[in-house]
């Protein structure tokens, strides 16, 4: 008897599946590989976290102190992105008035559909 592969290891490790289709994309993350993540993000050596959390009161402070900076950190980050915005959007659109701007109040509505609905709130108001 003739089989392609002659133990079973191998037809495990290097056989087609009998049925159904394997699950794209990346596999799927582990316990372990998301809490390392995140010890790596607030400062934690991943390596030697073990023997700081034998000291409960030290591994607390390490945590608290993580996060802290993790969060100084990211807060830091979504400023410099947003900074990158505004800077990008004050480049592309210059500031000169459009044809649509309120008779009443001199506001520039950039539409006419804008400046019609802004006349008649700013009409009512007076």
């Amino acid at each position: 008897m003739y089989t392609a592969y002659p133990n079973t290891s191998c037809t495990v490790n290097y056989g087609e599946l009998a049925s159904g289709r394997r699950p794209t994309g990346r596999p799927a993350l582990r316990f372990y590989d998301v809490c390392k993540r995140g010890m790596k993000l607030t400062g934690i050596d991943p390596n030697t976290w073990e023997s700081l959390a034998d000291d409960r009161s030290g591994w607390r402070y390490a945590v608290m102190e993580g996060v802290k900076r993790g969060e100084e950190r990211r807060k830091k980050k979504f400023e410099e992105r947003r900074a990158k915005r505004k800077e990008r959007q004050q480049i592309q659109t210059p500031n000169t008035q459009s044809n649509y701007v309120c008779i009443n109040c001199g506001r520039d509505c950039h539409a006419r559909i804008g400046l019609l609905s802004h006349t008649r709130r700013c009409s009512q108001q007076d």
